[in-house]
């Protein structure tokens, strides 16, 4: 099944302010990250988020969803965050 894009997309500032809490190795951008987690094994729907990320601490969790409360919206955008 083809994934549907977001209608909304994330800037780059966005992207490389989370790398910069994260660390870059634990920000995904590519397709195959991003379409691996498009979907669940529930339904066949696939959505692409915009951005897989992969905190390691609870630390770096917490980092990021300050930032991301600090640009409200942005938790509407970001679809997945494994941690």
């Amino acid at each position: 099944m083809m994934a549907t894009a977001s209608p909304f997309s994330l800037a780059s500032q966005h992207i490389d302010e989370f790398k910069k809490i994260l660390g870059e190795k634990y920000v995904f951008i590519d397709e195959d990250s991003l379409y691996n987690y498009s979907h669940d094994e529930t339904e066949d729907f696939h959505f692409l988020p915009d951005v897989v990320l992969k905190p390691r601490t609870a630390k770096r969790s917490a980092l990021f969803l300050k930032f991301a409360i600090s640009i409200r919206s942005l938790l509407h955008r970001v679809v997945r965050v494994q941690v």
